[in-house]
């Protein structure tokens, strides 16, 4: 008798998947003491070594560190606000912190002989009222910060007619504009007309006692009412209207309650739901208007899962996401992946028994997944997982392989196929029969893997199977055997090209349609008579990876690398077939994709190697869901996929992902987009905010190099963000950079430009916003002064001593330096490596740069695009060294470079690694975008040879092998890869015939 394994969930509830930030990822400290979002866009991070400002990809941080220019007061940061003129406020331990927006910082401290200083060091919190106060609660009580006078006035604290000092550690403002304070005291008033705080009581004692509780944080919601935590004692709300008390606390053994009476973050979601941060037992999601609980607690060894139970704080910023911060890094949430949750299996063997779902099928409400390990069963309204134990039915140990593909007969009944045959499995008898594919097996069956099944139109209990090589397409009846088989010959185009299929069905009349590896194969039952349809771009044969019909009688499938392709039928029989590819042009994806079913008849629904879409067969538009699913480490399986009402069920190689359909909302979020750090002339100025640059950027015209980073702030997934740009006044139109979010210019002319740069959110919706910069390139001194000595040398004497001149400098000139780039040449670089060899203690290194696929820039655009080719890569890889590096052509498509380098080598990689990046961002010749690539070797003296010839070989090398080994590569010189390529010379002349 069968085992059924049943491994009971709750039914399907929100599933809250993080992705987290630490150190790995550029975070100074993994614990995180508070988040805060600029008006801008920008992310602050307060840490414990520091304040990080995150722009998605990078962080830029401020810590303690004297005569830095981003000195603070100290490394432990507890709060952060800004206020409306830019300024980036922080509290610390011992100081507060004033960030301009032009990244100075202006530090505060207490001052014993200045009443009107900080009252005390330790700053904990802040409060930028709707007036544009700075309020700053301390260890000893609240300040108010004077804006015109640069200074601070103390607000003392009042309870029963007495002064206290008290800690502040939290501030909210109610909607009427009025201050309250969580103090060590309890929950304070600020009263405006005395300037004082005064404790809050009520007609009822107890409720005051309670509100003398609260110590760490509070919120307050639409209503008006005020959230607060307490240290040990839950969750207290506070009407200021009614003056009314409640306290929600922690219940044992109730799920329907706090995790814990210890609160140390609250934060409203746009919803209106509390998430409430714990000591030490992770969050709850309490909903006031239901009175319901839910909680987050981290799960060991799972990714996704919340990294600590610690939790410092919550922030929700203006894209709804939320930012935990925990003592052991950030995770966030996405409010767009809400409408998924993924069935994976578990360490402690719960949930699937396989992460790989070959195949699914739904009869009601199960759905039947075909694992890399056995038969699963999912309740789809109770979430319950099943395990199906076919090992006691049989010999054949289905525990331990893939089962393929499912095929439902009726309510009872249903065949299985696998790499060792198929089986008849009767689910509510537990029996099966096993028909096995084994070499010389009773049945005849070919001895190869079967695949798909599909059940026979005119006998419910015979099945159509493909699988591996010789299976083709056979017909089996567990009573009469194989009754037929098709395209199993070797004048068969389906044997001759090794194909197999992924998905196949039945037409209404009775023909079979297979996706293929190689196309789609329609074969008529009957006869066996096959006919090949390619679905690539112009008739090129892709993959088939799955394939649907609709009511309408067309056919949809999804391919590797032709998109999404309909046939539809025409002609008096329909008989016709006709072949439309829904490539860009339609504004829809082309490429990889895994699978593809429909959802009525006007939806389909499709996936590409991790990601899912929609497409509207009437409006032909496409939606992306880019943000569902933000783990990108796992693969859509091919033809995988099921659908019932709104449950969406994909199958992948990292467990079952389950998605309703009615719940899924694009990612329709408005990012701002921010110019982030300006790069000129080898000096940083990072940008705090938009008042940074409020005038022209003005460049030295002896130089006009500039590089500029940017960023679109929407931080659901960073790596999803595209970008474009345009330099007006030099790009002539946009240029389109994908996900890399800087651009360098070199050698501008004199003159006014404006960049402008856009952005996309992370489902790929370009934002309304952009962000622009003026920069100015200056005329060059040397034009003035030959102005003026145009002036001055217009006496016959003095031109003739300045044509004499200029004959000297163009023979030295035509002896070292290369005519076309103005680079030095092979002779000067042979001279300055001599010298370098003969120097005492010297260190440097030979890297030659030989440009990849050159001859074709100048077979298809012609010698004048190669030349403006050359002149531009010369430059790039001028503006990656230093002054004292050398640069030379050495003729052709050849470079050379020499580049000083420390006894430790400290530097080197980063110079190549820029050079090879630089070489690879795209040109602009003639009109023309160009792309191009290089091939790097890189030999040091003296580690890799003590004379020039050895060390100029050794480099040659190490560039061949990067060329080799597929170009667009750096190698560096080892004394193996010289071995290596010395073997390759010997075969070839071993290999060449005399």
């Amino acid at each position: 008798m069968a085992n059924i394994f049943f491994v009971s969930l709750p039914a399907l509830a929100q599933q809250y998947r993080f992705t987290l930030l630490n150190v790995q990822d550029g975070l100074p400290s993994l614990n995180i003491n508070q988040t805060f979002q600029q008006s801008n866009g920008f992310i602050w991070l307060a840490t414990d070594a520091g304040v990080s400002r995150f722009d998605g990809k990078a962080f830029e941080h401020y810590k303690f560190s004297p005569g830095s220019p981003r000195h603070i007061s100290h490394n432990f940061i507890t709060n952060i606000v800004e206020d409306n003129d830019g300024n980036i406020w922080l509290t610390s331990e011992h100081g507060l912190n004033k960030i301009r927006p032009d990244g100075s910082v202006v530090i505060y401290l207490q001052d014993a002989k200045n009443p009107n200083s900080l009252y005390s060091n330790w700053a904990v919190s802040l409060h930028v009222n709707h007036q544009n106060e700075l309020w700053i609660g301390t260890g000893s009580g609240l300040n108010l910060y004077n804006k015109i006078k640069d200074n601070f006035q103390f607000i003392p604290y009042f309870s029963d007619g007495n002064k206290y000092l008290v800690t502040i550690y939290a501030m909210v403002e109610d909607k009427l504009g009025q201050i309250y304070t969580i103090t060590s005291n309890g929950l304070a008033l600020l009263n405006r007309e005395q300037m004082i705080l005064q404790a809050v009581v009520t007609d009822n004692a107890e409720h005051t006692t309670l509100l003398g509780k609260v110590t760490m944080t509070a919120v307050t919601d639409n209503q008006g009412i005020l959230w607060m935590g307490s240290e040990a004692d839950g969750l207290i709300s506070y009407n200021p209207k009614t003056k009314a008390v409640k306290n929600f606390k922690h219940t044992p053994n109730n799920i329907n309650s706090l995790a814990d009476n210890s609160i140390y973050a609250l934060s409203l979601s746009e919803q209106g739901d509390l998430w409430i941060g714990h000591a030490y037992k992770g969050i709850t999601i309490f909903t006031p208007q239901t009175n319901t609980y839910q909680h987050i607690i981290n799960q060991p060894f799972s990714l996704s899962s919340l990294p600590s139970n610690m939790i410092t704080h919550i922030f929700f910023d203006r894209s709804g996401m939320a930012w935990i911060s925990t003592d052991n890094g950030i995770a966030t949430y996405s409010p767009y992946t809400s409408a998924s949750y993924i069935y994976p299996r578990k360490a402690d063997n719960k949930g699937l028994s396989s992460n790989l779902i070959n195949h699914i099928v739904i009869d009601k409400n199960i759905a039947w997944l075909a694992t890399g390990q056995g038969l699963n069963t999912l309740d789809l309204e109770t979430s319950e997982i099943s395990h199906i134990n076919l090992d006691g039915l049989t010999q054949y140990q289905f525990s331990h392989d893939s089962i393929w593909n499912i095929s439902l007969i009726n309510n009872k009944l249903m065949w299985l196929s696998s790499d060792q045959g198929i089986s008849l499995f009767n689910h509510q008898a537990n029996t099966l029969n096993h028909f096995d594919n084994a070499n010389g097996n009773s049945q005849g069956f070919p001895s190869h893997e079967f695949y798909t099944l599909t059940q026979d139109k005119n006998n419910e209990m015979a099945i159509w199977i493909t699988g591996y090589i010789n299976v083709g397409l056979l017909l089996f009846d567990q009573e009469k055997g194989i009754n037929k088989q098709f395209l199993n010959t070797e004048n068969n185009k389906y044997y001759d090209e090794g194909n197999f299929t992924y998905q196949t069905l039945i037409d209404d009349n009775g023909a079979m349609w297979m996706g293929t590896t190689d196309g789609i194969f329609k074969v008529d039952l009957n006869t066996g008579a096959s006919t090949q349809y390619n679905l690539g771009i112009n008739g090129a044969n892709v993959r088939v990876s799955g394939i649907i019909r609709l009511a309408s009688g067309d056919i949809w499938a999804s391919t590797q690398g032709g998109g999404l392709v309909r046939l539809s039928f025409s002609g008096p029989d329909k008989r016709t077939v006709n072949i439309k590819t829904m490539t860009k042009k339609n504004d829809l994806f082309n490429g990889q994709l895994k699978s593809v079913i429909a959802q009525g008849e006007s939806r389909l629904w499709f996936t590409t190697s991790n990601e899912l879409y929609m497409y509207n067969i009437y409006t032909q538009q496409v939606t992306q869901y880019k943000s569902l699913l933000l783990d990108k480490n796992f693969n859509f399986i091919e033809a995988a996929i099921a659908i019932v009402d709104n449950t969406l069920l994909l199958g992948t190689n990292k467990g079952l992902i389950r998605v309703e359909t009615d719940k899924l909302s694009q990612n329709n979020f408005n990012p701002p987009i921010q110019i982030t750090e300006i790069l000129v002339a080898n000096k940083s100025t990072v940008i705090v905010s938009d008042k940074t640059f409020s005038e022209s950027l003005v460049l030295d015209g002896e130089n006009p190099n500039i590089q500029i980073y940017f960023a679109s702030l929407d931080y659901t997934a960073p790596k999803n963000n595209h970008y474009r740009y345009q330099l007006k006044g030099f790009d002539s139109d946009w240029v389109y950079s994908e996900n890399t979010n800087f651009v360098q210019y070199t050698n501008l002319d004199p003159g006014s430009y404006q960049f402008v740069v856009q952005g996309t959110n992370s489902d790929g919706v370009w934002s309304r916003d952009q962000s622009t910069m003026m920069i100015k390139v200056a005329m060059p001194i040397w034009y003035y002064l030959f102005m003026v000595l145009s002036l001055i040398t217009l006496a016959v004497s003095i031109r003739y001593i300045m044509f004499k001149k200029q004959k000297l400098i163009e023979l030295h000139q035509r002896a070292n330096y290369d005519a076309l780039t103005g680079l030095a040449n092979r002779y000067y670089l042979n001279q300055k490596l001599n010298e370098l060899v003969a120097k005492k203690d010297s260190y440097f290194a030979i890297v030659f740069v030989d440009i990849d696929h050159f001859k074709e820039v100048n077979d298809t655009l012609g010698h004048d695009a190669g030349d403006q080719l050359i002149i531009q890569i010369g430059k790039r890889l001028q503006s990656c060294l230093r002054a004292h590096d050398l640069l030379a052509r050495l003729g052709g498509d050849e470079f050379a470079i020499i580049i000083i380098i420390s006894p430790d080598d400290d530097g080197l990689a980063h110079i190549v690694e820029r050079m090879h990046k630089s070489i690879s961002a795209l040109y602009h010749i003639d009109d023309q975008r160009v792309k191009s690539s290089a091939s790097i070797g890189v030999a040091k003296f003296p580690h890799d040879g003590n004379d020039s010839k050895t060390l100029l070989k050794n480099a040659d090398i190490a560039m061949y092998a990067a060329k080799n080994s597929g170009r667009n590569n750096v190698n560096y010189y080892s004394p193996i890869l010289s071995e290596k390529m010395l073997e390759k010379f010997e075969f070839r002349n071993a290999s060449t015939p005399e």
